[in-house]
């Protein structure tokens, strides 16, 4: 299984991100697109799941494991290109798998030195990047050619992101079963 090396900042400004971006060399290979994905629960981990995303211009299914270590390699990834992804689905749930959760985002990716680095909006959430490569080198030095630094950064999952900025508990916001933009989450109240 590969290390997923990789770190987010929150509630960033996507045209200064896009002009900082330029001006260090990077440059859009994919444009902003609207991605659904298919979630499932892993049947036996509270802290693994198994992802269909569906892409502008292509299909993906990962296993994904999280070490909740808080730190750029806390995720653990097996990622492969599909050309079906509801086939896929229905093979998942025929194989018993339960389905937790239907995703709907706008993604826009750039690369820079081969590191991606994505511009991303989910429902309920202030706009944020994600850098990631198989190097935390590479990583580290992407952060710092955006005036980043790593230290302001958070790690981990999405869910990490719905915690901090809207008080969602991992453990619902990991059980929503709808979050699109007409479905948002809302913030949590106790």
């Amino acid at each position: 299984m590969q290390i997923e090396y990789e770190i987010k900042f929150t509630n960033i400004n996507p045209e200064a991100i896009r002009h900082w971006l330029s001006d260090i060399g990077a440059t859009c290979s994919i444009p902003l697109r609207r991605m659904y994905r298919y979630v499932f629960a892993h049947p036996t981990k509270s802290n693994a799941y198994i992802r269909i995303r569906q892409e502008w211009n292509k299909i993906t299914s990962s296993y994904k494991e999280d070490n909740e270590s808080q730190w750029i390699d806390s995720v653990k990834e097996i990622e492969v290109t599909v050309d079906n992804a509801e086939a896929l689905r229905q093979m998942y749930l025929a194989f018993g798998l339960r389905e937790k959760a239907v995703q709907e985002t706008y993604r826009e990716t750039w690369l820079h030195n081969n590191v991606i680095v994505t511009i991303d909006r989910r429902p309920g959430l202030k706009p944020f990047i994600e850098i990631e490569w198989p190097s935390q080198d590479d990583v580290e030095a992407t952060v710092r050619s955006l005036w980043l630094t790593v230290d302001d950064g958070v790690y981990g999952t999405v869910s990490d992101i719905y915690n901090k900025e809207l008080g969602i508990p991992h453990a619902v916001i990991n059980e929503t079963a709808v979050i699109t933009f007409d479905q948002p989450p809302q913030a949590w109240e106790e």
